[in-house]
């Protein structure tokens, strides 16, 4: 990480991160729950998922059928997303659409 360095590390993540907070509000479906403000954001964020769905059950159905990563939260209807530098955009958007898949 020294050698990459960490402003183009934390640039790179934010950038992530806003790109993943476009992301949802474009789809409408979403709400981001975390800080959106730069100063105030990171690179995780948690999402508020459409009403009836289960943040643990979503968590339970990406990892095992999409190998894709993320975490349950103790609001029920929360998911929470990390990004870090070595994301992409690809994986946001693959993110989004096994999102769509089990919260339709």
């Amino acid at each position: 990480m020294q050698k990459i360095g960490f402003e183009k590390i934390f640039n790179r993540i934010e950038a992530l991160v806003d790109y993943a907070v476009e992301r949802a509000r474009a789809l409408n479906r979403y709400r981001v729950v975390s800080p959106v403000d730069k100063p105030d954001r990171s690179g995780i964020f948690v999402l508020r998922l459409p009403e009836g769905h289960d943040g643990t059950a979503i968590y339970n159905k990406l990892w095992e059928n999409e190998g894709i990563l993320t975490s349950p939260v103790r609001v029920k209807s929360d998911l929470r997303v990390s990004l870090h530098f070595f994301n992409t955009v690809d994986e946001i958007d693959a993110t989004f659409k096994a999102l769509d898949k089990y919260c339709s």
